[in-house]
Formats: structure tokens, C-alpha cells, sequence
């Protein structure tokens, strides 16, 4: 009987880590489908985050957010005119989690409704609808966590 329970729990493990691997491969395979499909208008690419706005985040030889959430907001993009817009970010935290949000040249705030969260261990790799304006990056969700953003991506696209 032991034995039996224990294939069931092998076989639900080996399910979901089989549906986890198809799940994150069909978003991914969805993403390279949707580029496909459209026309880059224009790209900007951050590997210094100098010029960026902070609040909650010591910077001195290493960046440590002072309370539990620390941020970090973009300069503003240039208006182009997109219907999509693809955000990549390259980030080391010690946190595990980090959130984005994004909007567009029509809102004034940032809210959750345009935000995603990532596991800050994971590539984070997305499409917004819409030409993104400005992007915010919380890079943990504790005080004292440690992080280097290495490099922000954000390509703008128009259809075909």
C-alpha cells in the first residue's frame, strides 16, 4: 500500500514539473510568435541606472533598499507611437521577488493593474500592450535586500 502512494506522489510531482516546463516554454514560444508579427520602431537600452529616480535605496558600492520597498523609476520614453512594447530586465537582488510596473503617455500614476511580479531569480522577459511611456522597478520587498540592475531593454513595436 506504501508503495502504491508513493508512485501517486512520483507520478503528481513529475505532472507538475512537466506542466511548469510546457507552461513557461508556451509563454516564451508566444512572446518570439508575437515579435514575429511586428516592427520594431525604436529601442533604449539602460546599463546605468545613474540617471534614474530612487526612493528607499542606499547607493553607495552597493545598492540596499532602507525599508521594504525600494524604487526605482525610469526617465521618460520617447512617445512612439506603439501597440507593443517588449521590457527585458537583467537583475541580481537578494530579495525574491521584483515587481514592474509600467504606463503609458494617457496615465499620470503607476498602478497594480500594470504591474507584473517575477521571481528575481528568473529572466524577466515581457510584453505590454501599448507604447510605455515610464517603468518603475521594485527590486525586493525587504529591508536591507542587496540588488544590481544590470541592464534594462525596452523595445517598442508597431504591426504589420
Amino acid at each position: 500500500m506504501m508503495h502504491f502512494f508513493y508512485k501517486i506522489i512520483f507520478f503528481l510531482y513529475a505532472g507538475l514539473i512537466l506542466f511548469s516546463l510546457l507552461f513557461f516554454s508556451r509563454d516564451s514560444e508566444e512572446l518570439k510568435w508575437k515579435q514575429k508579427q511586428w516592427l520594431l520602431a525604436g529601442e533604449s537600452s539602460f546599463n546605468n541606472m545613474d540617471n534614474w529616480t530612487t526612493y528607499n535605496i542606499n547607493k553607495k558600492e552597493q545598492w540596499i533598499s532602507t525599508n521594504d520597498d525600494p524604487i526605482l523609476i525610469s526617465p521618460l520614453l520617447n512617445d512612439m507611437g506603439a501597440k507593443q512594447t517588449l521590457i527585458e530586465i537583467e537583475i541580481d537582488s537578494t530579495s525574491s521577488q521584483v515587481q514592474i510596473f509600467w504606463r503609458s503617455n494617457d496615465e499620470e500614476n503607476f498602478s497594480e493593474q500594470r504591474s507584473k511580479t517575477f521571481n528575481s531569480r528568473d529572466p524577466i522577459k515581457f510584453a505590454a500592450d501599448g507604447d510605455v511611456k515610464q517603468i518603475r522597478i521594485d527590486p525586493g520587498n525587504v529591508p536591507n535586500a542587496v540588488f544590481k540592475i544590470k541592464e534594462v531593454k525596452i523595445k517598442k513595436y508597431y504591426n504589420n
